[in-house]
């Protein structure tokens, strides 16, 4: 299956590599909301049309790196407590 999420978030261990010591305060304040509003935008307005343009992103996100696709760059290291 492929998503929007998934789509932007295709090499997420690169991304949270970034996060020093607190990958997973990263991923639950960061990497996760963000995912489940692409997740709630896609249901809102979804479409035939939308789903081939995501499958046809995801095929091409396998032969690209995710900051080329998307323009994200790694996490700085955040230094808070979960």
């Amino acid at each position: 299956m492929a998503s929007p999420a998934f789509i932007k978030y295709r090499h997420e261990e690169e991304l949270l590599a970034g996060g020093g010591d607190n990958v997973e305060y990263v991923y639950l304040a960061q990497v996760l909301p963000d995912k489940l509003r692409l997740d709630l935008e896609y249901i809102e307005q979804q479409s035939f049309l939308g789903d081939l343009a995501i499958l046809t992103q995801a095929a091409l996100s396998l032969f690209e790196r995710n900051e080329a696709l998307t323009g994200q760059q790694p996490f700085e290291d955040r230094n808070a407590p979960i």
